[in-house]
């Protein structure tokens, strides 16, 4: 990981994180919430206790991912080894995100709020995972995108939104200004 993150490690088991020598790491991409409130409300419970288990992460802003740790009742925050995607993270740099995971380590990627690899700067690093063949296992929770389908009535079958769905981003536009 880069020199930009926040890191502090204390004594403690890393065997939860590592994987067999033989083997990659896998990539887990971790919804976060979009708005306020419990994340217990919003987030599976899988998720939260898969979370707690890992130690490395990628985020774009680590005060918010330590604030989604805490909220997940994270164990010692301190351990957490968060690493910064942002934009302004130059695009010679992706290819340090994957090296823990090439390594056997599994690592959490969250976004600022909602999914991540959605129009985030994520979406660089799940690509990279997917070309070195690197298991990226995306969690359930919270997309705006679907929540907006989902509070629209569109249902997805009928004929006439046949176009629209050849360019999601109509879809959503056109129920956005609805």
């Amino acid at each position: 990981f880069s020199s930009r993150r926040r890191h502090t490690r204390l004594q403690g088991d890393w065997s939860s994180d590592v994987c067999s020598s033989d083997l990659k790491g896998v990539l887990y991409l971790f919804p976060t919430p979009i708005g306020e409130g419990q994340v217990s409300k919003v987030i599976p419970v899988f998720n939260l206790e898969l979370i707690r288990t890992l130690k490395h992460f990628i985020a774009e802003d680590a005060k918010t991912a330590r604030r989604f740790l805490k909220q997940c009742e994270y164990p010692v925050i301190q351990d957490a080894d968060i690493v910064l995607l942002n934009e302004h993270t130059q695009s010679t740099n992706y290819s340090s995100f994957i090296k823990p995971l090439l390594d056997g380590i599994n690592v959490g990627l969250m976004s600022d709020a909602g999914c991540p690899g959605v129009a985030d700067p994520g979406a660089q690093v799940v690509k990279l995972a997917h070309q070195n063949g690197i298991k990226v296992v995306p969690l359930v929770g919270p997309s705006s995108i679907l929540l907006t389908i989902m509070a629209s009535g569109f249902n997805g079958r009928s004929e006439e939104h046949t176009s629209e769905l050849q360019s999601p981003c109509n879809l959503v536009c056109r129920l956005l200004l609805e």
